[in-house]
């Protein structure tokens, strides 16, 4: 014998399945063009993980994980989800993973330093580094071995201070590399000892000069090719004239170039000022850069949105 539920309380109602009037195969086509963008590595799952959070909450906690520089290239994830501008979160996601050998030269290095002032003290413990190596993509890292098979990629593997752009700014501010005070350094990704530099000139120029020696070629052209979502789609989702296309784009432009430009220059110089003094206060100045970088280009955003 069966027994229903609603023969003891009339109020419940079994919805029957067969009563249902739109069919399931219409309601997940209903939104089309949200399947369409989605990646297939679930990244609008991510999305769906991101909304649960407090937009403050999620801010506060990427900048006091800013010092770990794979949590820092992740800074605009969020807003990039926000957005829903899923392909520029992906390629943020790549990036991130890309520039992992390096990450962890810094982190391991900042690691044994923390290490040691644990079992030293923090007098004892702190590690001055007076030179520093050149930090390109991969010199001094576990993938160092992969330029030496491919001389295309040794080739493109310098930092913004060896490019002509580089050389341009030696020459017009006086600074540069001082190759009569050299050392090799020993970095702990990497079996052989890199050529170590201090510079010219003075606190400013020499910042200057150590802030480009930080800054991978390779990197730059990924953090821009990170935009490119962006543009695109300033482009293809604006309605309108030719005129009003353009619009957009000029300042998605200008948005994406401050973006690029000030967190570049803002994790470089925190770096600079600071990786002399201890590798865990480089990681550190390196996340205020950025955490100063992202606020102000936010701003730059904001005045960019009031252009007519």
């Amino acid at each position: 014998m069966s027994i229903q539920i609603t023969q003891f309380n009339t109020d419940y109602r079994v919805r029957d399945r067969r009563q249902n009037t739109v069919p399931v195969a219409y309601e997940r086509r209903v939104n089309p063009d949200r399947r369409a963008s989605a990646p297939a590595f679930g990244l609008n799952k991510l999305k769906e993980d991101v909304d649960r959070f407090d937009r403050k909450v999620q801010q506060t906690l990427l900048h006091a994980m800013s010092p770990i520089p794979t949590a820092r290239r992740l800074s605009s994830l969020p807003d990039s989800i926000e957005e829903d501008n899923l392909a520029r979160a992906g390629l943020l996601l790549g990036m991130a993973a890309a520039n992992f050998p390096g990450d962890f030269r810094e982190m391991r290095k900042g690691g044994e330093e923390f290490l040691k002032i644990l079992d030293q003290g923090l007098k004892d413990g702190i590690t001055k580094n007076p030179y520093q190596y050149e930090m390109s993509f991969f010199k001094g890292t576990f993938l160092e071995p992969v330029t030496r098979k491919f001389t295309w990629l040794k080739r493109l593997d310098k930092t913004l201070l060896n490019t002509g752009f580089g050389e341009f700014l030696q020459k017009t501010f006086n600074m540069g590399v001082d190759f009569d005070d050299m050392d090799l350094v020993k970095t702990t990704s990497s079996k052989i000892a890199m050529d170590g530099y201090k510079y010219t000139g003075n606190i400013f120029q020499q910042t200057a000069a150590r802030s480009l020696h930080r800054i991978p070629v390779i990197g730059l052209f990924a953090s821009a090719a990170i935009e490119i979502p962006a543009l695109y789609k300033s482009v293809t989702e604006t309605k309108g004239t030719i005129f009003d296309k353009a619009k957009a784009f000029g300042k998605q432009l200008i948005k994406s170039a401050g973006f690029v430009g000030l967190s570049t220059a803002g994790i470089a110089i925190g770096g600079a000022l600071l990786f002399p003094y201890s590798a865990i206060l480089g990681l550190v100045g390196m996340g205020i850069g950025s955490v100063a970088a992202l606020l102000v280009s936010n701003a730059l955003n904001k005045q960019v949105d009031k252009l007519g």
